[in-house]
């Protein structure tokens, strides 16, 4: 948390304030060291990087949400978010991999900038200010008339109009980089852009940076997708990316059409909500599923689960922004069924998937084509014959049906997705295991990556949850949740490729295809298990499985695959899996791995024949000094090497803190908190709250790190027992000892193109 003089919530730093932290880390070349400022309307957070010696190295230094620097050499670094302007509380996260997928290296002397409506000009609102920058810089136009870039010729001029001279820090920063002229140079260009955002008529300002061509998708966020990776979409999207002909309805809370990367993506859908009171709409049913984004739940101004759903189905894929859905070539059909609460009836539910069905429904309309697949990211219900009925029906129909198998960590599935004809998916972390909030049993048919928010398996500085649209506050913006909500629509993407190739598909041809293990990899004991049902989806092996079936063929190179291209085990963790697969045509046989270290080992877990499945890779800290560890294991193959990167480290006596935890007892009912319970790092954030009273209860955690007496800020933990995107409600009636939970930062990202940063979110938060 930083603030200027005078600044931000009452506090120990308000009057004086507090101008800059600073971190030494261990890290080694190419980690991204990314900052996330929590109210950056408000206020200015750069960036700098500081060598071993305190010499300053690189900046960051925009006006945005995010500020990003990556790693030059391994060594010892000092990491310093620095205050510009303004208060907020920050995140601060250190990762591996090329960060946002935009170019984080300005070009000396030049700011691109965006102009409100069709101004061109500066206005003549200062003369002294306008001769200082505006005519220091040469112009040339860029394209539209509105996008231009301007040219900083470094004068004592241009430096006052900067404020460098009559700002002490500033000036000290300038003295201090007297003998860096390009970092200088650099820095100079940030500020230039600062000083042109302030000008009225200016929409937005940002150096001018330089581009190069990504990999895969050209979407911001594509490497942060560590799911899609897990179950080998990208290799899928060498088949197809989906057919605009194939829909998928997606039976939530709703969508925001104008998120921008649902544009293009939508077929007309309908909102199903009866009860007027219920949907917040005024009305009840109607042909507007937007969701209303205000519920009563105590944390949530609008929850956007369906939002979040529809993204992992089919966010438009390669324009520029945001991601990629899983079938980001097909359409969606949004249906709203749940209020913004989350919450909703059977019966509702039932009517959306008859429209989705073409089948008659309360509407009185039909939809002038019926999906192709349904995503039902519900639970709760019990069994009803009438809706067993209604999905024989929607079986006999040739729909696919894939729903969330339930969030209560529980030893069977929950209803819809133990009906028959209905796939039961359940949720998975990045390594592949099944999640501890999961519903198991004899109904579960296969898992998908669902998330582990306090995990970072991947290291790639972000919380292992699925990143997809969101919105909050009038903004469109990406989040990270986790959930088998989450999972279910990987699963239902995965089946609408499958339909892409093959529309003749039917529910009977995939339920054979999974029992043959052609759609999934096989995890836990050999053949199906209650655990992981058939086992983790493989989009790759699926849509080749499809075209087979519909009697197509392949010409793609046998290439070894592994579910994940590097590993985070931080201090604790000692073992994690990878799965090896085949992203090609033809045969392939691994041979065996080699490691770099003598702390590493890897060993065939569940393998077939050609050593391909389940390896478990081992780290042994045993002897080792405290400190950051790099490795790797080189996985043999007849089509080539392919190599997974380890990072570990061994912990000093001293461990993590992230300050004291408010957790709060909420009315399930009112929503309002009844009791509150402290803890911290020095109780192991253990909590107890005596004589709580009997009740149906939501359970929830965070730290308030700006004191403003509200958990759950942007910049703050926050969690929910057991999961944030769908709080259990318990019915204490008796003493519990079992509710263990994590209370993890939260990280949006904005809505912003490739090369952009902008956007903001204040997550929902509740008075502590």
């Amino acid at each position: 948390y930083l603030n200027d003089s005078g600044l931000g919530a009452d506090g120990v730093t308000q009057i004086r304030g507090d101008f800059d932290d600073f971190y030494q880390v261990e890290a080694q070349a190419g980690q991204v060291i990314t900052l996330y400022a929590a109210d950056y309307t408000e206020s200015d957070l750069d960036l700098w990087l500081y060598d071993a010696d305190g010499e300053p190295v690189d900046v960051s230094a925009g006006t945005g949400e995010i500020e990003q620097l990556t790693i030059p050499y391994d060594g010892v670094w000092y990491i310093n978010p620095y205050l510009y302007s303004g208060a907020s509380s920050y995140v601060l996260t250190v990762g591996v991999g090329a960060g946002l997928q935009q170019a984080g290296v300005p070009i000396p002397g030049e700011v691109l900038v965006a102009y409100d409506a069709e101004s061109l000009l500066l206005p003549d609102i200062n003369a002294q200010r306008r001769h200082d920058v505006e005519h220091k810089l040469a112009l040339k136009q860029v394209g539209g008339g509105i996008a231009r870039t301007r040219r900083l010729r470094s004068s004592p001029a241009t430096l006052a109009a900067l404020d460098i001279g009559n700002n002490p820090r500033l000036s000290a920063t300038y003295a201090q980089l007297a003998s860096k002229p390009d970092l200088r140079e650099r820095w100079e260009t940030w500020l230039l852009a600062k000083a042109v955002a302030r000008e009225p008529s200016v929409a937005y300002a940002s150096p001018n940076f330089r581009v190069q061509a990504s990999a895969t998708t050209n979407d911001s966020f594509i490497n942060y997708l560590w799911h899609y990776e897990l179950i080998n979409v990208p290799a899928a999207w060498d088949l197809t990316t989906g057919d605009p002909s194939v829909i998928v309805a997606v039976i939530d809370t709703g969508i925001i059409a104008d998120h921008p990367d649902l544009a293009g993506q939508l077929v007309p859908g309908y909102d199903f909500i009866a009860d007027p009171e219920s949907a917040g709409d005024g009305d009840g049913l109607d042909a507007d599923p937007t969701d209303e984004g205000e519920g009563s739940n105590a944390f949530r101004s609008g929850n956007y689960h369906g939002l979040h759903v529809a993204g992992t189905v089919a966010a438009a894929g390669n324009n520029g922004r945001g991601i990629a859905g899983v079938a980001y070539g097909t359409q969606l059909m949004p249906l709203r069924a749940l209020n913004a609460d989350g919450s909703g009836s059977s019966y509702d539910i039932m009517q959306a998937v008859r429209f989705a069905a073409g089948l008659s429904n309360d509407s009185g309309t039909l939809p002038a084509e019926p999906a192709d697949v349904i995503n039902l990211s519900v639970g709760g219900g019990g069994f009803s014959q009438i809706e067993q009925n209604l999905y024989n029906t929607v079986r006999q129909r040739g729909i696919l049906v894939a729903a969330a198998s339930g969030n209560d960590g529980a030893s069977s599935v929950g209803y819809p997705a133990a009906y028959n004809h209905v796939f039961a998916i359940g949720a998975t972390d990045a390594q592949g295991s099944v999640t501890s909030y999961s519903n198991q049993g004899i109904a579960l048919d296969m898992v998908a990556p669902g998330g582990r928010m306090e995990a970072d398996l991947n290291s790639d500085g972000q919380p292992d949850g699925v990143l997809s649209t969101y919105y909050s506050d009038g903004t469109p913006e990406y989040s990270f949740l986790q959930g088998t909500s989450m999972a279910t629509p990987h699963a239902a993407g995965v089946f609408a490729l499958m339909r892409s190739v093959n529309p003749a598909l039917d529910n009977d041809d995939v339920e054979a295809l999974l029992q043959a293990g052609a759609l999934t990899d096989d995890l836990g004991p050999q053949g199906r298990d209650n655990t992981y049902g058939w086992g983790l989806i493989n989009a790759r092996k699926a849509v080749a499985a499809a075209l087979d079936a519909a009697g197509g063929t392949l010409d793609i190179p046998a290439q070894l695959g592994l579910s994940t291209s590097s590993f985070n085990y931080g201090t604790s963790l000692t073992s994690g899996d990878v799965i090896l697969s085949n992203l090609g045509d033809g045969t392939l046989s691994v041979s065996g791995a080699t490691v770099s270290d003598t702390w590493l080992s890897a060993a065939p877990q569940n393998v077939d024949a050609s050593g391909l499945g389940t390896w478990r890779v081992r780290v042994d800290r045993g002897g080792l000094a405290p400190g950051s560890y790099q490795g790797s294991v080189v996985f043999g193959a007849s089509s080539g090497d392919r190599s997974l990167n380890i990072s570990m480290r061994v912990a000093s006596e001293t461990s993590g803190d992230v300050g004291t935890v408010y957790v709060l007892f909420i009315d399930a009912d009112s929503q309002e908190v009844v009791a509150q319970a402290v803890t911290n790092q020095n109780s192991d954030y253990r909590f107890t709250q005596p004589n709580l009273p009997a009740g149906r209860y939501e359970i929830w955690a965070g730290t308030d790190t700006d004191n403003d007496f509200f958990i759950c800020d942007e910049g703050e933990t926050c969690g929910a027992f057991q999961t944030l995107d769908s709080p259990l409600i318990l019915a204490l009636e008796a003493n519990r000892d079992d509710i263990d939970f994590s209370s993890d930062y939260q990280i949006r990202l904005p809505s912003v193109s490739a090369v952009t940063v902008s956007g903001r979110d204040a997550l929902a938060r509740a008075r502590r």
